[in-house]
């Protein structure tokens, strides 16, 4: 047994050294930036739906510094922009669509505002804002646990990460963050917002939850590949 337990012991650690030497070497090289924006949809039943999102054109505001720059998204909630994530059972003839009320449609954004630099030869990015906004066609639709949830972090800055209810329909903050973060296998900038819909037609709660991302390479994503 004590021969067994040392043996596993042995592989367990050799594991974590290879799995520690692999990530490091990544963390240590800059990944491509991938911006991008999801935008989910859970009904009562747990299914969810992928919500087709529009990309604001960039535009340079007045208020940026030369090296700060902005990623925003719109997104609708209607049957039109909703693709299911999951299997469908097939119908014959004609099935009537009821996803979601096309009159009562909502609307949102997100914006998060970033700053980029060069230090040591790698580019480096600090988040310094974020925003967004949810709008509602029908009063009969309510919203409500509203949040957002933002962080600027890679496996030496683990700190700059805060969440914050939200009481209106739309909101902005400075993150206050002041250490840059590199594009690299641990690091992570972005923004996600949540709130929880009632459907007047339909009982239980949907869910709404976007996020909006300069770059995520969230370490839980690599682990897997090495064990």
């Amino acid at each position: 047994m004590e021969k067994i337990l040392k043996k596993t012991f042995g592989v367990l650690f050799a594991s974590v050294i290879v799995i520690s030497s692999v990530l490091l070497s990544y963390a240590q090289s800059d990944q491509s930036l991938y911006p991008r924006c999801t935008a989910i949809l859970t009904d009562p039943e747990g299914r969810q739906y992928s919500i087709k999102v529009d990309t604001i054109p960039q535009v340079k505001r007045a208020s940026f510094d030369d090296s700060e720059a902005a990623l925003e998204y719109t997104f609708t909630i209607e049957n039109q922009y909703l693709t299911p994530l999951f299997a469908q059972p097939k119908f014959e003839g004609t099935q009537e669509n009821t996803l979601w009320d096309e009159t009562r449609s909502v609307k949102g954004s997100i914006s998060i505002v970033y700053d980029e630099r060069t230090a040591n030869g790698r580019k480096e990015y600090l988040l310094k804002s974020v925003s967004g906004s949810w709008q509602k066609s029908d009063t009969s639709v309510s919203m409500t646990n509203k949040r957002v949830a933002y962080t600027c972090q890679d496996v030496i800055n683990l700190d700059q990460i805060h969440a914050r209810s939200i009481t209106g329909n739309s909101f902005s903050f400075d993150t206050g963050y002041t250490a840059y973060v590199g594009n690299v296998v641990t690091g992570v900038l972005g923004a996600n917002i949540h709130t929880d819909l009632i459907h007047p037609e339909q009982p239980g709660s949907w869910s709404l939850d976007v996020a909006a991302n300069l770059f995520d390479n969230n370490i839980l994503d690599y682990i897997p590949d090495f064990l």
